[in-house]
């Protein structure tokens, strides 16, 4: 889980919304836990691909400890990017902020 101080918080702050990580007191990433995710509560997950592909899918994102006990969860509202697009600042950040707000504001589209 990414909190304030990482490169995933200045992104969806840039983006508009709220980093859930760093809202729940979270500093730089910790490991994914279903404790801390619940603490969370976000309302969008952030997923890579090479993540859901390795628990078979959507689904089994939806399977996870702790993923259905979330407002993400519950609405099934999980945005999968790229392992190295939105992670990384470099020449498409600009294209991985653009499709962040696009992704957590869907008045926009």
């Amino acid at each position: 889980i990414a909190g304030k101080g990482s490169s995933f918080s200045t992104l969806i702050t840039a983006a508009g919304g709220i980093d859930a990580g760093g809202a729940a007191g979270i500093f730089g990433y910790l490991p994914l836990t279903p404790e801390a995710l619940v603490k969370t509560r976000p309302d969008v997950l952030l997923v890579f691909k090479s993540g859901v592909a390795s628990v078979g899918g959507l689904s089994g994102v939806f399977k996870l400890p702790g993923v259905t006990l979330t407002p993400a969860g519950q609405a099934k509202r999980v945005l999968v990017y790229e392992d190295d697009f939105l992670g990384n600042m470099g020449p498409r950040t600009g294209l991985a902020l653009e499709q962040l707000v696009l992704g957590l504001h869907q008045e926009l589209k």
